[in-house]
């Protein structure tokens, strides 16, 4: 194991490969693990060392999602403070974007979850925004909803219809 890092590592090529492949690991793996067990700080961390492995990377999707695992923890951990969330927002606006551009529909779904939740976690935020805020979670919603659709799969409309329950609380309140 130990030559063949060493291998990878003596070519520019090898290197690259090696860092985006530990890159991937760290946030997509132990990153994605540690947030949904609330272990916030660690992953952050882990986060933003596959940030730094990414740089200058030609990866795209990697790198776009690594930063939507990064919001995700920066909106977990600071979700009251609409200046955060408003940051957050706009970097999963650049994500959901590139998925779009780049056909890559389940990342794009995933996105419009985060971005869903963000908006109303700013509806909370901004009393005086609530309609417009809520509005835009439930379009978020509404498409993370119909892309479960065409392929079956419940989970997509489960993800949607839990967001879109805490939209009507929101509305309720």
């Amino acid at each position: 194991m130990d030559l063949s890092f060493r291998r990878a590592a003596a070519n520019r090529k090898g290197r690259a490969f090696y860092e985006l492949s530990a890159a991937r690991a760290l946030a997509l793996g132990l990153g994605w693990i540690h947030y949904t067990e609330g272990s916030l700080s660690t992953a952050r961390s882990l986060v933003q060392a596959a940030q730094s492995l990414l740089t200058g990377k030609n990866e795209g999707f990697i790198r776009e999602y690594v930063n939507v695992i990064h919001e995700c923890i920066s909106m977990s951990a600071r979700s009251t403070e609409s200046e955060v969330v408003r940051e957050s927002i706009d970097v999963l606006i650049r994500a959901r974007s590139f998925f779009v551009d780049h056909k890559h529909s389940a990342y794009q779904a995933r996105t419009s979850n985060e971005l869903a939740l963000a908006y109303l976690r700013q509806a909370q935020n901004i009393p005086e925004k609530k309609v417009d805020l809520l509005h835009e979670a439930e379009r978020h919603a509404r498409e993370v909803e119909s892309f479960g659709k065409p392929i079956s799969q419940v989970r997509w409309r489960c993800n949607a219809s839990i967001v879109l329950s805490r939209i009507a609380r929101e509305r309720d309140a």
